[in-house]
């Protein structure tokens, strides 16, 4: 299966380079297996702001795969967070958080940028140094960045607080 939907930060461009087997995933993680579906984008596109579709993903996901995606979605996260900070967020050991982020990627739920930031800045994208430029005296590293899509941003989040909160 193609993961080259890490690099895409457009949900419609993701969905368009998604493999027939991550179209198929996709298409039952949003709870439309069994529907016939004419145009695979527009009907994805659709359900985003469903809320009975988004309740379809988190039930999809695993466990793991439901700590991390939900720590992706925090307010403290949406501007992205490294690849560390998410694992260590999420608490899933490093051995199953791999393979859960990657397939949290081919079914174009995240994606990942790698980015230039300070050594030793907290996980946040918002904190690169402005315009691209570090501090004077600064070393920079590169680290991959997770981010989650824009466009179901809220409907995934408001269905997941309902599973991770108690009341």
């Amino acid at each position: 299966m193609r993961t080259h939907a890490a690099n895409l930060e457009d949900l419609e461009e993701a969905l368009t380079e998604a493999s027939k087997e991550q179209r198929d995933q996709i298409i039952h993680l949003w709870g439309m297996k069994g529907v016939e579906i004419p145009d695979f984008i527009e009907a994805v596109m659709e359900s985003l702001n469903t809320p009975v579709c988004a309740r379809f993903v988190w039930e999809y996901l695993t466990e793991d795969e439901r700590h991390i995606f939900y720590h992706s979605l925090s307010y403290a996260a949406r501007e992205g967070l490294r690849r560390t900070a998410l694992q260590s967020k999420s608490q899933v050991p490093p051995e199953r958080f791999e393979p859960a982020v990657k397939h949290l990627i081919e079914l174009c739920l995240l994606y990942e940028r790698q980015e230039e930031m300070e050594k030793g800045r907290r996980g946040h994208s918002r904190n690169l140094p402005p315009y691209g430029r570090p501090a004077k005296n600064q070393e920079l590293e590169t680290v991959a960045i997770v981010y989650p899509f824009d466009d179901y941003f809220n409907t995934l989040y408001k269905a997941g607080r309902e599973m991770f909160t108690p009341t």
